[in-house]
């Protein structure tokens, strides 16, 4: 017979398994969970109540025929979590730092665009921007922000032009956060869309000449050391960029980071080379990975902090993984 502490364990490790499903999935009936889970018809039961209870899952269907019962459909609370995400780039036409503003709830509905423009990337932009979201929006439970350069323990870092201390400014509120770089955030978005690949690399042109490269190993984001992994302008040949066609250039990075990951997939987003490109007979077709041109950088950032929002929101409320 199982002690009193040993039962609580067991219904703990039920309740993480079958809200793990609702992260995973958007809409489930009771009976998907069971098979999803191996729970038994009344742990299930009793799980789906709880979350339910606790405003983590809603009822948001009843599915089947008008006569007869119909089967319940549940799904994640988009309201029981809302983020506030930041996306900082440059703004090509103005010569201008853009900070994007956008809300997040738990089902990854975006709302709430706002944009602000500025000379410098500075820390007291930075702070307005945040400062902003929290005023606006008093729900906001984490804030999660994607920007060029080398981001370390909160900290962005792109010398000699700027270093920004972000995640002192978002403790400031009491509030969780996340900051990543900006391709490393396209990766995860990316790797978010795949079904069963988890070694994998994004590699973004920005210019001819301007490279960046998120990398996926085993399923989680390889940062490297000093979180500089994937910083691809150090490639010795990088030092005869300006012989060399974007194209060729974009060429020469895909593979060496095929040679050096073996990875199954490399998405790429270029700025310079609008048209798919061609590998084949560079490397012996069976260890040349799927080569998958990426249309919308921003929308894959978008979907690299939902990710990172979830996993968030998923371990602090309870996981087995």
């Amino acid at each position: 017979m199982k002690t009193m502490n040993e039962a609580k364990e067991v219904k703990k490790t039920s309740l993480a398994l079958i809200r793990e499903c609702f992260f995973e999935q958007e809409l489930l009936s009771l009976n998907d969970i069971r098979e999803k889970t191996s729970l038994s018809h009344g742990a299930v039961v009793s799980g789906v109540k709880k979350l339910e209870e606790d405003k983590e899952i809603v009822l948001s269907a009843k599915s089947g025929s008008s006569v007869g019962r119909k089967t319940h459909l549940y799904s994640l609370n988009p309201d029981s979590f809302c983020g506030a995400m930041i996306f900082i780039g440059r703004n090509e036409k103005t010569s201008t730092i853009r900070y994007l503003t956008v809300m997040c709830d738990l089902s990854g509905v975006f709302h709430e665009e706002r944009v602000r423009e500025s000379d410098t990337y500075d820390l007291k932009d930075l702070k307005s921007v945040i400062d902003e979201a929290v005023e606006n929006n008093p729900e906001i439970g984490m804030i999660l922000i994607s920007s060029p350069g080398v981001c370390m323990d909160g900290v962005i870092r792109n010398k000699p032009f700027f270093e920004a201390d972000a995640a002192s400014l978002i403790k400031s509120h009491s509030l969780s956060w996340a900051v990543e770089n900006d391709v490393n955030t396209a990766c995860i978005g990316f790797h978010s869309l795949q079904k069963g690949i988890d070694d994998l690399a994004f590699v973004y042109q920005a210019k001819a000449d301007v490279f960046g490269c998120g990398m996926m190993i085993h399923g989680a984001l390889y940062n490297g050391f000093a979180h500089a992994a994937g910083e691809l302008r150090y490639f010795p040949f990088m030092r005869y960029a300006k012989e060399k066609t974007a194209e060729e250039l974009l060429k020469e990075q895909i593979l060496s980071v095929a040679a050096l990951m073996n990875p199954e997939c490399i998405a790429y987003y270029s700025e310079n080379v609008k048209d798919d490109i061609d590998l084949s007979g560079q490397m012996p077709g069976e260890v040349l990975p799927a080569i998958v041109r990426a249309d919308d950088f921003y929308e894959l950032q978008k979907k690299g902090l939902y990710a990172v929002m979830k996993q968030h929101v998923l371990t602090k409320r309870g996981s087995t993984k």
